[in-house]
């Protein structure tokens, strides 16, 4: 069914917003520990109501004399929750001028209490339906507040005014939730809305005159008499037909069920002539044929099928080299986060630095399209720009704003000249952002997507790049002891998804009779030296095939909701190779 509520009258939502309205108010030195009460009450922090009556009655008794506040008051609790919850709170009344609205969101929707009540691994292993409503809410608020004001910055304070435009003009944030039906669910409709459609059974409920004949009530205001917009009330002919097309939307079994007075239309007279009737009376019954066709029965109990609630999600499901990347590394993500990141993309604030590498990655792409359309270099400055206005777009805190500015100029101003170099007197075609989603892309019976970063056509021959930000790794040396373990991990997954780009070049539509042979990963920010570094990898056979492998076991964990746990494995680069090899072997 069409499940509309008001996202700000969710419990979560509703929670979210008390605590943005403390902060915002604490930050402009107001008053507001009546709000304390209320957020300490929240379940998710689980304080019983004796230790708030507790620290309500500390506050009461040292009023005459030391005027304590609550905030003061639950830092010297002995309760370490209640602690917690005033140091937190601090945290974000401080941040609250400085940092956008979508990291303070994102800092109490992780924050360790939240998180574990309304969207951990309990709750979606026991209480999926719960917890995809509240992404679905929380999605539809943050999607909301995107759109307030225009894309302008927004901070805490500004909670206050989008509530007030709500609430004051009685305005409803609907959410409506996709996540509500699945292929063995019923459908619930109005007879209006189940036009055209059939189904194998139908249940007409409360099939009663007073439900399904009622007349049109009074209308208490009224259009004005030059603006006649309401409906003519609907006569019987119109009320007949509308039952007559619930009737018959059946293809197999129809259901009536009534509590009431029987609904007339469904009833005819026994007897062609109409007999006389005492005045006020009906003398109506059911005709043989409907009645020999009822039959009462025990409706069996239904028992939902849990992983159907994600059915739809995954119905056009195609795993890109990202996917298989965040369900392979357990360390950073892991098969444990996989539903709430990479199927339902949990709305989250994105971190300055990847909202700095895809302003470069932006930046790039319109410098080498400038190239291939105008057939020279863009002008100095060109790219600038071009990465300042995107570095906008994703509202970073000023600090780290200004920080990726002059951090992406500088390197592009390197990156710009090293790639001038290169292109000197070359012949090769350069194409970047490369999609493939528009294609039906299969590796086997496993459909896989993707964009690829730049590819170089040069006759026949294909070389596969992928561009990097983040620093500089100069070789392909996993094991050796210059690298630190995540730069081993780094290197690691670097292969696979070269490998991935040779599997999606070699299947796909346009490019499937070409050799790929090379890939490289292609740093845009330069080393210690000053020097841009690119990491050649000849994509062997041998790599292709385990590759393979992985995404054909990988998306047959994800399409059947089989997420193994990774506890056990030692948060290292061999640990993840024991993963993938207990996975290839079927041991998980």
């Amino acid at each position: 069914y069409e499940k509309r509520e008001n996202v700000l009258e969710i419990k979560s939502i509703k929670e979210i917003i008390s605590i943005l309205k403390f902060i915002a108010h604490s930050f402009n030195g107001e008053n507001v520990e009546y709000l304390l009460p209320e957020i300490l009450s929240f379940d998710f922090w689980n304080i019983s109501r004796l230790e708030i009556w507790k620290i309500a009655e500390k506050v009461k008794q040292s009023r005459v004399e030391e005027k304590i506040s609550w905030v003061t008051t639950m830092l010297q609790s002995e309760n370490e929750d209640i602690k917690n919850i005033a140091e937190f709170l601090i945290e974000l009344s401080v941040k609250a001028s400085s940092t956008p609205l979508n990291y303070i969101i994102d800092k109490i929707v992780q924050n360790t209490y939240f998180k574990n009540y309304y969207f951990g691994l309990d709750i979606f292993k026991n209480k999926k339906s719960e917890y995809l409503n509240f992404i679905s809410s929380l999605r539809s608020l943050t999607n909301a507040l995107a759109e307030f004001k225009q894309g302008e910055y927004l901070f805490a304070k500004d909670i206050l005014d989008f509530v007030e435009m709500y609430n004051g003009n009685n305005l409803t944030l609907s959410n409506k939730s996709i996540f509500e039906s699945s292929n063995n669910a019923v459908q619930i409709l109005t007879a209006h809305k189940a036009k055209g459609l059939e189904f194998e059974y139908v249940f007409i409920l409360d099939a009663s005159e007073k439900t399904w004949n009622k007349s049109g009530g009074m209308k208490l205001i009224s259009f004005p008499l030059n603006l006649k917009l309401s409906a003519e009330d609907e006569n019987d002919d119109d009320k007949i037909r509308l039952l007559y097309v619930a009737l018959t939307r059946a293809k197999h079994t129809i259901y009536l069920t009534h509590s009431d007075k029987k609904l007339s239309y469904l009833l005819q007279e026994k007897n062609d002539k109409k007999e006389e009737r005492e005045e006020g009376t009906e003398k109506k019954e059911i005709s043989d044929s409907v009645l020999e066709s009822l039959s009462f029965g025990k409706v069996p109990e239904y028992v939902e099928d849990e992983k159907a609630l994600l059915q739809r999600v995954l119905e056009n499901y195609k795993i890109p080299v990202s996917h298989l990347k965040s369900f392979l590394d357990f360390i950073k993500m892991g098969p444990n986060t996989f539903v709430e990141q990479n199927l339902l993309k949990f709305p989250s604030a994105m971190p300055p630095a990847a909202g700095y590498g895809s302003a470069m990655h932006a930046a790039i792409e319109k410098y080498f399209v400038c190239i291939n359309k105008n057939k020279e270099y863009p002008v100095d400055g060109f790219v600038f720009e071009v990465f300042k206005k995107e570095l906008l777009k994703y509202r970073l805190p000023e600090v780290e704003y200004k920080k990726y500015e002059k951090f992406g100029i500088e390197n592009l101003q390197i990156y710009i000249k090293d790639l001038q170099s290169r292109l000197e007197n070359s012949k090769t075609e350069i194409k970047v952002e490369v999609k493939f989603g528009g294609e039906n892309i299969m590796l086997g019976a496993v459909p896989i997507t993707g964009n690829i970063d730049k590819i170089e056509i040069q006759e026949n021959k294909i070389v596969v790049s992928d561009l990097k930000t983040g620093n500089a790794i100069s070789s392909w040396e996993e094991g050796s002891s210059k690298l630190l373990e995540y730069e081993k991990i780094k290197l690691h997954f670097f292969k696979y998804q070269l490998a991935f780009y040779k599997i999606l070049l070699k299947n796909s539509k346009d490019y499937n009779n070409s050799k790929v042979e090379t890939g490289i990963i292609e740093f845009l920010e330069a080393d210690r030296s000053g020097k841009i570094v690119s990491l050649e990898l000849n994509l062997e056979d041998e790599l292709l095939d385990r590759v393979q492998r992985l995404t054909e076991k990988v998306y047959a964990k994800v399409m059947s909701l089989d997420f193994p746990d990774t506890s056990g494995y030692k948060e290292s680069l061999v640990g993840i190779i024991e993963f993938e090899e207990d996975l290839l072997s079927g041991k998980i």
